[in-house]
């Protein structure tokens, strides 16, 4: 036996793939001499078709009953949730959804992957803490879902979740590309999009945070759909949002729902600088008082 799909075991690393390819290769050349360029021409068509087969098969699925499949009898699409799902079935490469927090942000990248196994969706989380909660969710609804280790690659996925750090470094670069020349790759999602306005390399003026998420946007295949999740991008800062990913407003499909929360109240208090510490004290005190015997979270810089 001289090949075979590098998804048959999960625990083979990039590195043993590469070589085995190498090998593969040379060894396709001394079997088949001229006839080397069709078989890779003849792998990559049966691969582009393979992945049509999907797509195919989820914009043929009727979402609604595929939803209330996955969540109960009795689940119901929110706000641009459907609408958002339309525009990735038609095809749409680069898709925005602008949806309120707890809004049902992860059922428009988990549903068309359980629609259409056998292809991958990436899911670039840039905060850590979601990984968890999106991973319990995966699992509860019957997807095969894992967190990127380069260690061991997760062939088997149908979601990967990947850190902006860790989805520029070589290995994860290597894994999107392999995925992508086998047909595998069906989308790459960037979920809390909006942080690449916050995202800064080093200048002498201040210091750098995350830039990786800035060479993120560099390494997205424009031939890959590509859905851009957040909760908070406001209007104004749209075409400030479109010229850091370099996408023209005209070629990203844009679906925004209210995002106002009127749970959610804020104010201010007034203190002065000596008394900050008694002040802290004093707000969290008149919280606990008004939340008798429930958990509150205090966000603030220094304690």
């Amino acid at each position: 036996m001289y090949g075979r799909m590098s998804r048959e075991s999960p625990w083979i690393t990039m590195r043993e793939k590469d070589a085995f390819r190498k090998v593969s290769i040379d060894w396709h050349r001394i079997t088949e001499g001229r006839n080397t360029a069709k078989s890779l021409a003849h792998m990559e068509q049966q691969a582009e078709a393979d992945k049509f087969q999907r797509w195919r098969a989820f914009r043929q699925a009727d979402m609604l009953d595929a939803f209330k499949r996955m969540m109960g009898p009795d689940a119901e699409f929110r706000g641009v949730q459907f609408a958002i799902l339309q525009a990735l079935m038609q095809g749409h490469k680069n898709v925005l959804g602008i949806m309120p927090t707890g809004g049902g942000k992860s059922l428009t990248f988990m549903l068309p992957a359980r629609c259409s196994p056998g292809g991958v969706t990436i899911v670039v989380i840039p905060l850590t803490a979601l990984e968890g909660d999106m991973v319990r969710r995966c699992k509860e609804s019957d997807i095969k879902c894992a967190v990127w280790d380069a260690a061991r690659p997760p062939e088997w996925a149908s979601i990967v979740f990947v850190t902006p750090e860790a989805a520029v470094g070589q290995a994860f670069k290597r894994f999107m590309q392999q995925k992508k020349s086998i047909g595998e790759l069906d989308r790459l999602v960037i979920d809390e999009c909006y942080v690449v306005l916050d995202s800064r390399r080093k200048t002498a003026e201040r210091d750098a945070w995350r830039p990786e998420i800035l060479e993120l946007y560099k390494t997205v295949e424009q031939s890959v759909q590509t859905l851009f999740l957040t909760a908070t991008l406001p209007p104004r800062n749209e075409l400030e949002f479109f010229d850091r990913i370099g996408i023209n407003k005209h070629e990203i499909v844009k679906f925004r729902d209210s995002t106002t929360r009127k749970e959610i109240k804020y104010q201010v208090v007034d203190y002065e600088k000596e008394e900050e510490e008694e002040a802290l004290q004093r707000m969290v005190d008149d919280k606990k008082r008004q939340y008798l015997g429930k958990q509150i979270v205090v966000y603030c810089s220094k304690i």
